[in-house]
């Protein structure tokens, strides 16, 4: 992340969704992982 005053106070969100797949095209799991939410900077 740059150093920008402008991002101060910005809000990130990620999460990590994973689909394991068979060799004929079945799906054979999924998975998934925390949900993470940061603020960037102080305000």
């Amino acid at each position: 992340m740059p150093l920008d005053p402008t991002f101060a106070g910005y809000v990130l969100q990620h999460q990590v969704l994973q689909l394991e797949v068979f060799g004929g095209g079945a799906a054979t799991g999924l998975a998934g992982s925390n949900g993470l939410a940061l603020t960037i900077g102080v305000l």
